[in-house]
């Protein structure tokens, strides 16, 4: 199907699982929350300090190192050679090890820091070390847990991750319910019940998934005789560490637009963070049908059918952008759809409706560029993924502290940039799949073109 399949309908085939596990992954985000408001504000805070540096090390795990690792396995199949895709799997479970540990070590020691510096004091303070130091000294678990995701998701199978993070959910649910608030014969364990439900959740998914590449049942096996090679790693990281450079950047992009906007005061603050959330909203849901381009575009790549390839990222692609299209359309001709939901307030709901405004029309270039970002790393060009998180950065970060500290222009001005960004960031990619050149794993021998069929 991957191979000779009809583009679309095998591109939904791929990309249902990961909606399913969409659903799941919020639903999980929000009952941690509701578990630990139990607790009181403290806690609360506590875990929304924390939130942010998790969700980016799951994004890197799944989205950029694991992403390289799956691109790289899908091209290796495609191109039929499952003797080397089993290789990269053994070479992308060291890199998560290693990772992992490097994640552990990094939180204890600078985690404090941090934490001060996002606005963590006090009790506050004390909550997020709790929660932090039990869930960062389990990131191995996590990190393993993540690439085998991503390796089974590139060897073809996208519904045995979904069945086991579906599953893995309804337990961490459950469980952090129990470990957080306590029962007739348990102690409360208060925010740490939470990080001890998601590596007790991980480490079960990760023996899940070991036993099935073990098994030999799928498309590509695990072994551990296998010599590593300065070659295998390269060929994960190449695409690897470029895609997760763009997620961090992104990260700091709203941590840098969210300062430039609390130069206009709280109201201004509130509303930017209510439009921001829509956006990630749009990214989640774009992602999933990312990560099932990595796939399919991987395994044309590898086969060297370069212009199926570039066929199956424009169809991806244009069914990213219809989806972000609709959330613009409506965003910008109805805002108080969305803002309604969260507040009454006149200022916050004037704000806000300026905002989608002048960057709601730019969401269907959003979609787009996310949509190519993962293209381009099954097609093993991980620099532009990387070149386009780089733009969006200089333009919405960049630009816009220069137009405010330096011109002290007006907010609608700081609101242009970043629609300038979402712009210039779909831009970037669609560049790079319009003249980029897919060779890059033809100059690695690792594709042999098979003209058949």
């Amino acid at each position: 199907m991957l191979l000779q399949g009809p583009v679309l309908p095998t591109l939904l085939r791929l990309v249902a699982p990961n909606m399913l596990i969409f659903v799941v992954n919020s639903l999980t985000t929000a009952c941690d929350a509701y578990f630990v408001g139990q607790l009181g504000t403290d806690a609360l805070a506590g875990l929304a300090l924390v939130f942010p540096v998790m969700t980016l090390m799951a994004a890197c795990a799944i989205g950029g190192i694991g992403g390289g690792a799956g691109a790289a396995v899908a091209r290796a199949l495609g191109a039929g050679h499952p003797e080397t895709a089993e290789t990269l799997v053994t070479h992308a479970l060291v890199t998560a090890l290693i990772i992992g540990v490097g994640f552990t070590a990094g939180m204890l020691l600078a985690g404090p820091a941090l934490y001060t510096a996002l606005g963590g004091m006090g009790a506050s303070l004390h909550a997020a070390l709790a929660f932090s130091n039990v869930l960062f000294g389990g990131a191995v678990v996590s990190w393993l847990f993540n690439i085998l995701v991503a390796v089974v998701r590139g060897s073809g199978n996208m519904w045995l991750p979904a069945v086991v993070i579906v599953t893995g959910g309804s337990l961490h649910i459950g469980l952090s319910r129990w470990l957080v608030l306590g029962s007739a014969w348990l102690s409360p364990l208060g925010i740490q019940g939470i990080a001890i439900s998601y590596i007790t959740y991980h480490g079960l998914g990760t023996l899940v998934l070991c036993s099935y590449l073990l098994s030999g049942r799928g498309f590509v096996g695990l072994s551990f005789d296998k010599a590593l090679s300065g070659v295998h790693f390269w060929e994960i990281l190449r695409v690897g560490v470029p895609a997760s450079t763009n997620f961090v950047l992104g990260y700091l992009t709203v941590i840098i637009v969210t300062g430039l906007v609390g130069h206009f005061g709280s109201a201004a603050v509130a509303a930017y963070g209510l439009s921001a959330r829509l956006e990630y909203i749009q990214g989640g849901l774009v992602s999933n049908i990312g990560l099932a381009l990595i796939v399919f575009v991987g395994a044309n790549t590898g086969r060297g059918n370069y212009p199926r390839a570039r066929r199956v990222a424009w169809v991806g692609a244009a069914l990213a952008t219809t989806l972000t299209s609709g959330f613009g359309l409506l965003a910008a001709v109805c805002p108080w759809l969305w803002i309604g939901l969260f507040t009454a307030e006149p200022e916050v709901i004037a704000t806000a409706s300026t905002y989608f405004r002048v960057v709601a029309p730019t969401y269907p270039a959003y979609g787009l560029g996310l949509a190519l970002y993962f293209a381009v790393q099954g097609m093993g060009h991980g620099a532009w993924a990387a070149a386009a998180g780089v733009v969006r950065f200089l333009i919405a970060a960049g630009a816009g502290a220069v137009t405010i500290y330096g011109f002290t222009a007006p907010l609608t001005t700081l609101f242009a940039m970043i629609a300038l960004s979402f712009l210039a960031f779909g831009c970037t990619l669609a560049l790079a799949l319009t003249t980029g050149r897919i060779d890059a794993i033809e100059r690695r021998h690792i594709a042999t073109p098979d003209p058949q069929p």
